[in-house]
């Protein structure tokens, strides 16, 4: 498994949170299509808590994903409504609740989802007061590792043995986090993020961050919890749980991909040419690197729609 020379580009983007600016809001740069598909103003989202779990059985077809979020936010205005982005998710919709710090619960009068747009709308009798910190709870929805290399979705390899190996990963790029959480979806609507990745204990997961703990489960089950990322926009989040091996780390950057492309000196030189770039850059720019760890992993090049993905922290490309 050769892996492409992509990453030289991509490692450069990764170090520049270069996402697009909201559009002004004139009406002049604004079309039907854009007041139609864009979300309300009403709510300011400030720090997710995301846990999933992937389901990599191979008799499972296709393999669900089971999930769970909480969302601190504070509106910008009094309002009656939380709208968000969902697809393909089925909520549990009967446990969520919308709870003020104070503690006390927000009655949810109604809840309605709007499949053109892709929100999930939900309605409260007495007003959400401006300024004010609230807790969206959704205990429990479900998904689908999809085959459309979107969203959070299923690849696989094969081994030296010709076994398949399936795996999941993410691609966020444009509007495709709403598939794997329920979110705020565009890119000026930043928040922090914390994830907690459930995984057979014989595999492993990586995140934007770095691992804070892992906690047994039992059944044969681990979750490891991430530290808080930095503050940014939905789609640069990104998240892997698969049984790939990685390098050493080195000046705080490994290399993660198939056990042959590690044996047979390929990542380390991927390892090599990374941490080349990376100082060169921050030389040239006269600016560090923010995060606390650079990680590169190599997806099957049937399974990544683009040639590289600038992730923060995470950095996924191509490999053939």
């Amino acid at each position: 498994m050769a892996i492409k020379l992509a990453i030289l580009l991509f490692l450069l983007v990764s170090t520049i949170h270069a996402c697009p600016p909201p559009l002004e809001e004139r009406s002049d740069f604004r079309s039907a299509r854009d007041t139609n598909y864009r979300l309300p103003r009403n709510i300011q989202p400030i720090r997710y808590e995301i846990t999933l779990e992937p389901r990599l059985e191979s008799n499972l077809n296709p393999p669900p994903f089971t999930g769970a979020v909480n969302i601190e936010l504070v509106p910008t205005e009094d309002t009656y409504n939380i709208t968000l982005h969902t697809r393909q998710l089925n909520l549990t919709e009967e446990s969520i609740e919308i709870i003020h710090s104070s503690g006390s619960k927000i009655p949810i009068t109604d809840i309605k989802r709007d499949y053109v747009r892709e929100f999930h709308i939900f309605q409260v009798d007495a007003p959400l007061v401006k300024n004010e910190l609230y807790n969206l709870s959704i205990p429990h929805y479900v998904g689908t590792l999809n085959s459309q290399n979107a969203g959070f979705y299923l690849a696989k390899y094969y081994d030296k043995h010709g076994r398949e190996r399936r795996f999941a990963t993410t691609q966020f790029q444009s509007t495709s986090a709403r598939r794997a959480y329920p979110s705020f979806d565009e890119p000026h609507m930043k928040a922090t993020f914390i994830v907690n990745l459930i995984r057979p204990e014989n595999f492993f997961s990586i995140a934007n961050e770095e691992p804070l703990y892992t906690k047994t489960l039992g059944n044969g089950k681990a979750m490891d919890v991430y530290k808080e990322t930095v503050k940014m926009s939905t789609y640069l989040t990104a998240f892997v749980v698969s049984d790939y091996k990685h390098t050493n780390k080195t000046e705080n950057q490994r290399v993660f991909a198939d056990e042959d492309s590690v044996n047979d000196g390929q990542a380390e030189y991927a390892l090599d040419v990374g941490i080349d770039i990376l100082k060169n850059l921050e030389d040239y720019l006269d600016v560090k690197y923010p995060l606390a760890k650079m990680d590169q992993i190599a997806i099957p090049d049937d399974y990544l729609s683009f040639s590289a993905m600038e992730n923060w922290g995470l950095v996924t490309y191509k490999c053939v």
